[in-house]
């Protein structure tokens, strides 16, 4: 039997989902679900004794969900899946991808030119933010993976403020910046598990089908962030292919 602690935030909610569906499919595979909002999972911290959770003062505070209470040992589990915690900062990259013409990649219409060189300066700063805590740095080698929150849907391309952008070079940025993060985690034992290439569009956005079945928020506006139960059972996919490898 394999434990699997899945940690992260909203992004988690999908992998739940579809392990529910699937789970069946896999008995030597016991997953359990830890998620909370991203305001929330910022908090966290991974303590010395590998224990995981809120700090004490949300842990005892009544407005914080019980269920979010305790704290998780991770010792206990075989491999641990980060997801949407550690990620490509999304402001950043959307500005870069918006608001600039990328050297070699042509990515807006704009006059704002970016050197090649600016371009990997940036990178290695919202890398840089995105890297983890020496506390999860160096585990057993494939202990640890992670996964970034998705690309967005494509959808997405239909707001104002794609329409001075060049959609079809978001993939090629993108991917560029995935591998520069590969690398970063790669080097402190942290393994990424990607997003399948059969849920993205060839703009390097997420697919719609793929979108969430809620997609309209509270306030109104499209949720292009979440995705549904079919992107989570894609997602296990590829988790699956490597842990098993």
């Amino acid at each position: 039997m394999t434990r699997v602690a899945v940690i992260g935030t909203s992004h988690v909610a999908a992998l739940k989902l579809a392990w529910d569906e699937i789970g069946g499919r896999y008995p030597h595979i016991e997953a359990e679900h830890f998620g909370m909002n991203r305001a929330r999972f910022l908090k966290t911290s991974l303590r010395p004794d590998m224990t995981f959770g809120l700090p004490d003062d949300m842990r005892c505070d009544d407005t914080t969900p019980r269920r979010l209470r305790g704290l998780v040992d991770l010792s206990t589990f075989d491999v641990v899946w980060h997801v949407g915690g550690w990620t490509c900062l999304q402001a950043p990259m959307r500005e870069l991808c918006v608001d600039y013409n990328i050297d070699g990649f042509g990515t807006s219409g704009h006059a704002h030119c970016m050197s090649q060189a600016t371009f990997q300066a940036c990178l290695d700063a919202i890398t840089t933010k995105a890297m983890p805590d020496k506390a999860w740095h160096n585990w057993t080698p494939g202990r640890l993976f992670f996964s970034t929150v998705p690309r967005r849907n494509e959808i997405a391309r239909q707001d104002a403020l794609y329409h001075t952008a060049e959609p079809h070079c978001f993939k090629q940025v993108w991917d560029t910046a995935d591998q520069h993060l590969d690398t970063r985690m790669s080097a402190v034992a942290i393994q990424r598990v990607p997003q399948p290439k059969c849920t993205l569009d060839a703009y390097g956005f997420t697919k719609q089908d793929f979108g969430t079945e809620k997609p309209v928020s509270t306030d109104g506006l499209v949720d292009t962030a979440h995705m549904n139960t079919a992107f989570g059972a894609r997602m296990w996919d590829a988790f699956l292919a490597r842990v098993q490898a």
